[in-house]
């Protein structure tokens, strides 16, 4: 009995993948602190940076090759993120003060904005949908063995600027 059990339970974690942590939520709120003022979209899953990255993961680590031991982190599958997880998160971060909660942007809505199922690698403009000022999406985090740095990749598109990706 006690063996099927465990063989259920791992069953399931395959079946589900995995779930961000805390930890997570907090690396994404330091990296949309810049863009949380009003208006901001964030795609509902995170996801592998090779999805949308086109290869700045790769780049990244010639930069930072002390990622190099946890950057398979970035090939985790995609997952829901939780918004308003990652919005206490945010609020807990005392040096952004007021800010208006991230909002999720779903499949329907994406679609809505562009007309038509976009690609895998999307990037769309803000100024495509009325009162959206930034459209973000953000990969697993890689978490430096000595946890004193992260390293995440993020796709943004605002309304002042053009599409770019961002790595903190």
């Amino acid at each position: 009995m006690r063996a099927a059990l465990v063989a259920l339970f791992i069953t399931a974690a395959q079946a589900f993948g995995k779930e961000p942590t805390q930890q997570d939520y907090d690396i994404w709120a330091a990296t949309l602190a810049p863009h949380v003022k009003r208006g901001v979209y964030l795609w509902h899953t995170v996801e592998p940076a090779s999805v949308f990255a086109r290869g700045l993961e790769r780049s990244a680590l010639g930069v930072h090759p002390e990622f190099r031991p946890v950057a398979d982190r970035w090939l985790s599958e995609s997952a829901e993120i939780d918004i308003e997880r990652l919005n206490a998160a945010l609020a807990a971060n005392k040096g952004i003060g007021h800010f208006e909660p991230v909002k999720l942007l779903d499949q329907q809505t994406l679609e809505a904005i562009v007309g038509r199922k976009p690609k895998a690698a999307w990037i769309v403009s803000p100024r495509l949908a009325e009162g959206v000022k930034v459209i973000c999406r953000l990969s697993w985090p890689a978490v430096r063995e000595d946890g004193r740095a992260a390293y995440t990749s993020s796709a943004v598109s605002s309304r002042c600027g053009k599409g770019l990706f961002a790595t903190t």
